[in-house]
């Protein structure tokens, strides 16, 4: 990860870029990640990150983006080292504009999480995407997005959860209201369509109608197992003085494997404002309700999980965010954060709780 940041680091003197590390000490109350009646774990964590991106190109014509990022999450103490783990994620994007109106873009992300101790560590993943894009802009501002392409994971506990498949998107951006002192109001609408074809075989009830299926009712069948996943969202975001936003996202996600299916639905919403002493803060909620119509047995953690970051939680939460700037290029931050089971979800009692505290340099 240090050669290719080095890499980056050298291509940019003749583009413009940027950079980031930060690094701090973290408490985790269930550093595992397991159910409350599993007794979970608590131990400090330290963390570590660095992050460059380069641009360069001509604002008429084609423009590029390329970010490497890395990380590092290892255990100070509590004999947990089984969590230890090391991030890396790269992004590469090129658009170019036809004309006034029209912009033509592809765009390639990978992002994979190593574990350090354990060989499947229950969090080790990879996921990458390919996609080309068209965005459409009018002269009152509003932007329309249509991105075509594919996307793979890899979960390294269980191939027989890797799946390939198509994706769709679409996307409309609309300013709503201009106020004085760069006051704004936006809106935006999107909806993604993705088709997964998994490396393993769909789950069937082998169970006779009737009473609630049992464990041993749930047998591979002699398909691949195959989703149809579904995902509309709404936002609404305000910029001013203070920042805040939002948001609504509905999952649909349609499997052929008995015990897979799900509907999930987010509600979220952020602000942050100025404090004295030159201290921002961001209050941040996000409250999820899931449903499953059919019974859940197998592995509903795993096909339910978005994958998005080695910490992402798909799961109801709150958190509370301090920072200040001190010098021209650091920031002190502190932040607090509570992880809980989904709304409706009878199966788990799910708690977790991090606090972190850290610097971060950025140019």
């Amino acid at each position: 990860m240090v050669g290719v940041l080095a890499a980056a680091s050298g291509a940019a003197a003749a583009e413009e870029w940027r950079g980031r590390a930060e690094g701090g000490v973290e408490y985790d109350s269930n550093v595992q990640r397991v159910e409350d009646r599993q007794g979970p774990q608590a131990a400090p964590m330290s963390r570590l990150r660095a992050a460059v991106d380069v641009r360069g190109g001509q604002p008429r014509r084609a423009r590029w983006v390329l970010m490497a990022a890395g990380g590092a999450r290892t255990a100070m103490a509590g004999g947990v080292d089984t969590e230890d783990a090391t991030t890396l994620a790269l992004d590469g994007a090129v658009s170019r504009r036809s004309s006034d109106a029209l912009a033509l873009g592809a765009r390639a992300t990978h992002y994979e999480v190593f574990p350090l101790n354990a060989p499947a560590d229950a969090h080790a993943f990879a996921s990458s995407g390919a996609d080309l894009s068209a965005t459409l802009t009018d002269a009152s501002a509003h932007v329309a997005t249509v991105a075509v392409g594919v996307r793979r994971l890899a979960y390294k506990p269980d191939p027989d959860f890797d799946w390939t498949g198509a994706t769709l998107a679409v996307t409309l951006e609309q300013p709503l209201w201009r106020g004085a002192d760069a006051r704004a109001v936006d809106g935006a609408l999107g909806y993604r369509l993705e088709q997964r074809d998994y490396r393993g075989r769909a789950y069937v009830n082998a169970c006779p109608p009737g009473p609630m299926p049992e464990a041993r009712c749930y047998v591979p069948g002699d398909r691949a197992r195959a989703d149809l996943v579904h995902v509309a969202t709404i936002k609404l975001s305000y910029t001013g003085q203070r920042a805040a936003s939002l948001g609504y996202e509905l999952t649909v996600d349609d499997s052929t494997s008995f015990g897979s299916s799900f509907v999930r639905q987010r509600l979220s919403g952020s602000v942050t404002t100025p404090l004295p002493a030159h201290v921002f803060a961001t209050l941040s909620v996000v409250g999820q309700l899931d449903r499953y119509p059919e019974p859940q047995v197998v592995a509903r953690d795993i096909a339910a999980q978005s994958f998005d970051s080695l910490d992402g939680e798909a799961r109801s939460s709150a958190a509370v965010r301090l920072g200040r700037g001190f010098g021209r290029a650091w920031q002190a931050e502190l932040r607090w954060s509570l992880h809980a089971s989904a709304l409706g979800d009878a199966a788990g009692a799910f708690r977790r709780q991090l606090v972190y505290a850290g610097l971060t340099w950025e140019r």
